[in-house]
């Protein structure tokens, strides 16, 4: 069985596959395939549709013909890791085209919240960039003259001190942000998951992005009448590290230790609490899928609604610092002044 990777490795194209593509890519493949097209007769028409990423798809289309799956195809060609499990479970148990079709319109909405981000932004750094442009011509220009009609030389340090400080708390802010980066790149996967779910913002929308792909995954397993043990051995037996190998061992972990599943699902951040719900009262394997599956759809629209949310927020924020800016720049004029004024 090919896994994502292992016969090709990294292929070298000009070419990515951006958020843009890789969104319009998945649901045109999965609405191809919907409609009775193969895997290698979709992506040779889609040469003609994407004139721009032909090399990309001439790339793909000729380990398709070599005999590689599309999920490793796709892994070698640079997509991203958990985009191409999930394709990789589906291809192993059926439901290939709505599962790209899902993940496609996943890609579409990241790029949506994308775009209103940066329509939220422009605005704010664009004052940013002005008011930045201010500050140098204060330092350089402004305050000079101001300091140069003192009569004694203690008279500029207010001054000093507050750009001192600005410097110091912009310096500060990037090596603190450096360092956590650095110590959670050395920590194992599972560890580094958990501390993202409790970035201020981010974490929130991340622990549901991790549920509704667990979810999604759990009901195609379901729906195609692997055992729990069945489900294990396929997720632990991912090559690459990724959210899903991770759960996998983790539970298979803790069933050997003695601990019950449902146990396990109100342990885990990244499986919903529902699940044990569903589980215990769950009915027939098909009937389950279909919860698993609303259970999926869920998160799906929760997600979209905390990324609606956290956008609203991430304006105010920045005014807040524009705010604090002007401040500063006042400050950088007036102390002077008044330090003048004081020996007049």
């Amino acid at each position: 069985m090919h896994k994502p990777g292992s016969n090709f490795g990294t292929v070298r194209t000009q070419a990515r596959f951006t958020t843009h593509f890789t969104a319009l890519f998945l649901s045109q493949l999965g609405v191809f395939l919907t409609n009775g097209f193969s895997l290698r007769q979709s992506v040779h028409f889609f040469q003609a549709l994407f004139p721009k990423q032909r090399p990309l798809l001439a790339a793909l289309e000729n380990q398709l013909a070599a005999g590689e799956e599309l999920a490793a195809a796709l892994a070698a060609l640079g997509m991203q890791t958990d985009l191409t499990q999930q394709i990789q479970l589906a291809q192993q148990h059926g439901q290939l085209a709505q599962c790209l079709k899902q993940l496609g319109r996943l890609q579409q909405a990241k790029q949506q919240q994308l775009r209103k981000l940066q329509q939220l932004l422009a605005y704010p750094c664009v004052i940013l960039i002005f008011l930045g442009i201010l500050m140098i011509l204060v330092k350089v220009i402004v305050l000079p003259e101001i300091t140069g009609m003192s009569t004694t030389a203690n008279k500029r340090s207010l001054a000093d001190w507050v750009w001192l400080g600005l410097g110091m708390l912009f310096l500060s802010g990037l090596l603190w942000m450096g360092l956590q980066w650095f110590l959670l790149r050395q920590l194992p996967l599972e560890q580094r998951l958990k501390k993202q779910l409790h970035w201020p913002i981010v974490g929130p929308l991340l622990k549901l992005y991790h549920q509704y792909c667990l979810t999604f995954d759990l009901a195609l397993l379901i729906g195609n009448g692997l055992h729990l043990e069945q489900m294990l051995q396929l997720t632990t037996g991912l090559q690459e590290a990724s959210l899903l190998s991770v759960v996998g061992t983790t539970t298979t972990t803790r069933l050997k230790q003695g601990a019950s599943l449902n146990e396990i699902i109100r342990e885990s951040p990244f499986i919903p609490s529902e699940l044990d719900y569903l589980i215990v009262n769950g009915g027939q394997r098909q009937q389950m899928a279909r919860e698993v599956g609303m259970l999926a759809q869920l998160r799906y629209e929760q997600l979209l609604a905390a990324l609606e949310r956290a956008l609203i927020h991430v304006q105010p924020l920045i005014f807040v610092v524009i705010a604090v800016m002007i401040v500063c720049v006042y400050l950088s004029i007036l102390l002077p002044l008044y330090q003048m004024m004081e020996g007049l």
